[in-house]
């Protein structure tokens, strides 16, 4: 297994050719390093035991950013469904501004981001919190079809990548800046005001409302 560490600031990446899951090494990292372990990035180029919502598999497709964030965090454990909605919007901000606009995406509670015209799955979001002794670390893990040219049969609901909707190939490393650029602005304010932050995301859910399987 080889590793690439490098900054994006305030974050430490770490990069890997192939591993279990980045969620899996981000957890097995707090365990071993502890407040070490605050403010770093897991990226998989291939991943072979990916995790979605409900223990369902994540498919991997061809250039796609797999990725796990840690931060260490004051949010008590019910919390955790709200870092979901961070990366979603981190996500789908990042995504917009690298393609100018002409990629439209929204989000589909609880953990997708989907194209807004026929809501299909460009993303997913795997958040948990983790306990060490009495600090706890957001685990957010992001599953992002980028420069995939087609997409798997066999998938359980209709998907897309970035790059299908675009037309044009985005640098891996560039997405990885943007989303994580994105997401320190998505989690202060999720900190600082989450009823701010709740109302914002709500008027951009395609979904607030409905009932969802």
């Amino acid at each position: 297994m080889r590793v690439k560490k490098y900054e994006i600031y305030p974050f430490t990446v770490y990069e890997y050719d192939i591993i279990d899951s980045t969620n899996a090494v981000a957890k097995r990292a707090i365990g071993m390093i502890g407040e070490f372990a605050d403010k770093t990035v897991h990226i998989a180029r291939e991943q072979t035991e990916g995790r979605g919502r409900k223990g369902r598999s994540w498919i991997n497709t061809d250039g796609a950013v797999m990725m796990t964030i840690v931060q260490k965090t004051k949010l008590n454990m019910d919390k955790a469904p709200i870092l979901n909605l961070a990366a979603a919007v981190s996500v789908r901000n990042a995504m917009t501004r690298l393609t100018g606009g002409k990629v439209e995406l929204t989000i589909k509670w609880p953990n997708d981001v989907v194209t807004a015209d026929r809501l299909e799955k460009v993303c997913g979001i795997l958040s948990e919190l983790v306990s060490i002794g009495r600090d706890k670390y957001a685990v957010i893990g992001i599953g992002l079809n980028l420069n995939a040219g087609n997409m798997p049969d066999d998938l359980l609901q209709p998907a897309s990548s970035i790059f299908l909707q675009y037309g044009k190939s985005i640098e891996f490393e560039e997405a990885v800046q943007e989303i994580l650029k994105e997401f320190k602005t998505q989690y202060k304010l999720v900190t600082e005001d989450t009823p701010g932050f709740c109302k914002s995301f709500a008027e951009n859910c395609i979904s607030v409302g409905k009932h969802l399987a």
